[in-house]
């Protein structure tokens, strides 16, 4: 709200029963895989601040949440149920990492209980005034349509709602927008930082691999905001952020197997699963996370055409119930024909140290079948008998396909995800003679190649 339109409120106001609702601006920080992700995201709260402050906001008006203290779900809807007034205008952002639930529902990961789709849907439905709410997480295209049909209210998520994982640049690119135009509309705004966004992949000769998604009213749908020149006009529309949006090129000729069914082998405790308990127990204590990655290690072996395959193998130590929904409901990466995935094998060691051991049989696909429709279901594995006490290793392969986006094979490794992760590794093997490029940005120290 510009200083003009408070001063005429406070004016007709001022002798009337009306009680005028200050501005407010909640900027929550979540939760963080390690210092180094941490000390940026609260950098980029800080910057919102200075934003909102150079808009007119009072001290007093904006709130940080998560910087002195891990957010959690209770301290967020206060902040929310603090604002109101018919007069009240409420900013919201959240920053870091967005999980889907068991139920197919977003929540941001914060410390204890997430913060689901529906929880932000309940606390702003209550409010009065405007409200202009950016998910600046990995993930968050869901929260779109769930906020969507709330009255006074303009969303917009940093990412697609499926496939875009990592952790985006938009948080970054709306707070330097506002500090830089901090008088321009929401519409501008998220324009603009959409047109940073993209600037920054481009000059860096990098594949983008985050959309800002916002919503078309009058279409009814998610739509992704284009980059702009200028931030005067309203964010454009290209259509949905679906599958159905890309062109498809035709499934190789050649068919893959087709998991039938499953097979489950119990096994009973040895000395070496009471050992990687004991130590993942260790690892985990005094955690806020609801798991920890104990190890993750990518192999990645390059052909002369820049296809790729990669094992991926990753062990993890389930703390808490929260973390179900991402450790046993696997949703490898599927997009084919770019990226097809196949489910290798689980083993779960349970809180007594017993072993259960999951692994697909895989048949020949039946005359007829469409080889897309069985890979895109074999992208999603429940691995069976998980609970909080668990560790549970995963191993699948990604057979890659350059899309023609970037020249040659391109792919970027995130590190550290919703969990924290004890090591990594990653290995990679290239035809003799290949030249190849790589930097790690966000990493403190430097690395040895």
């Amino acid at each position: 709200m510009n200083p003009l339109r408070r001063l005429v409120i406070l004016f007709v106001v001022w002798s009337g029963s009306a009680v005028f609702a200050a501005p407010r601006a909640v900027v929550v920080t979540g939760l963080a895989a390690d210092a180094v992700a941490e000390s940026r995201l609260h950098a980029t709260a800080e910057e919102l601040r200075a934003g909102f402050l150079a808009r007119g906001f009072a001290t007093d008006e904006v709130v940080l949440l998560g910087i002195e203290a891990p957010a959690r779900r209770e301290a967020i809807l206060r902040a929310l149920a603090a604002t109101g007034g018919d007069d009240g205008e409420l900013w919201l952002v959240l920053l870091g990492t967005s999980v889907p639930g068991r139920n197919g529902e977003p929540s941001f990961q914060i410390a204890g209980p997430r913060l689901a789709s529906a929880d932000l849907v309940t606390a702003l439905r209550g409010l009065e005034g405007r409200k202009r709410v950016v998910i600046a997480t990995s993930q968050s295209g869901g929260f779109v349509p769930a906020l969507a049909g709330l009255p006074q209210l303009d969303v917009v998520a940093a990412t697609a709602e499926n496939g875009e994982l990592s952790e985006p640049r938009y948080g970054e690119a709306f707070a330097a927008a506002l500090r830089a135009r901090p008088t321009d509309d929401f519409s501008a705004l998220t324009a603009e930082a959409a047109s940073r966004v993209a600037a920054f992949y481009s000059t860096n000769q990098l594949a983008q691999i985050e959309h800002a998604t916002g919503w078309d009213a009058a279409a009814q749908r998610p739509v992704r905001l284009l980059a702009v020149n200028t931030g005067s006009a309203a964010p454009a529309a290209s259509g949905p952020t679906t599958a159905t949006d890309r062109v498809v090129k035709p499934v190789a000729e050649t068919r893959p197997p087709v998991a039938l069914e499953d097979t489950v082998t119990r096994l009973s405790a040895t000395d070496e699963t009471r050992r990687q308990l004991a130590e993942a127990r260790a690892a985990a204590a005094g955690s806020d996370y609801a798991a920890v990655v104990l190890e993750a290690e990518d192999t990645v072996d390059l052909t002369a055409n820049g296809q790729a395959r990669v094992l991926r193998r990753a062990r993890t130590y389930v703390r808490t119930g929260e973390a179900l929904d991402r450790v046993a409901s696997l949703q490898l990466p599927s997009d084919p024909p770019q990226v097809v995935p196949q489910f290798r094998r689980a083993r779960v060691i349970r809180p007594d140290a017993a072993q259960v051991v999951f692994e697909p049989v895989l048949k020949p696909l039946p005359d007829g079948a469409d080889p897309r429709l069985v890979q895109l279901l074999r992208g999603i594995v429940e691995v069976p008998e998980v609970e909080a006490g668990c560790i549970v290793e995963i191993e699948y392969l990604l057979e890659l396909r350059t899309s023609g986006e970037a020249c040659g094979f391109y792919r970027e490794w995130m590190l550290g995800a919703e969990f924290p992760t004890k090591r990594q590794v990653l290995r990679c093997t290239l035809p003799a003679g290949e030249g190849w490029r790589w930097f790690a940005p966000n990493l403190p120290a430097p690395q040895e190649e």
